[in-house]
């Protein structure tokens, strides 16, 4: 994982593809996160700084045009990002209903890469980190 900057997207017309993307970059920034503090708590010194970044999706929208007016969600104009946690339990309906939302309503592919700042907690990979320490310390 990088240490630098927003990562360019890929485009997705899919939603579920779209959503593996998401995933995918969600478990290699916990992966890091994990293997950094691993290393950190077998004793071994860290040589760089551990960062991991929040998958982020955006798309840019040229028209306004609501194809269903009883909805409230699924419509964006101009240019929007966000940051994605991870799309697991009930999350994933949430993000596959927006993404096919915003797909069917814009016409416009999700670009899915990585924020510009180091947003993944610690907590994230920590938790396993431990119980991985605790169990080959016979504690677990």
């Amino acid at each position: 994982m990088s240490d630098s900057a927003e990562v360019p997207g890929r485009s997705f017309s899919d939603p579920e593809t779209a959503l593996a993307e998401v995933a995918r970059l969600y478990d290699e920034g916990c992966a890091t996160l994990r293997g950094a503090f691993q290393a950190f708590a077998s004793g071994k010194p860290l040589t760089r700084r551990a960062r991991a970044f929040y998958p982020q999706v955006s798309l840019t929208v040229t028209s306004a045009a609501r194809a269903d007016s009883r909805l409230a969600f699924g419509f964006l104009a101009g240019l929007a990002a966000t940051g994605r946690h991870g799309p697991s339990g009930p999350v994933r309906y949430y993000y596959l209903e927006q993404f096919r939302l915003l797909l069917a309503n814009h016409g416009v592919p999700l670009e899915i890469g990585l924020s510009g700042r180091p947003s993944t907690p610690l907590r994230t990979g920590r938790r396993r980190a431990c119980r991985a320490r605790s169990i080959r310390n016979g504690r677990g």
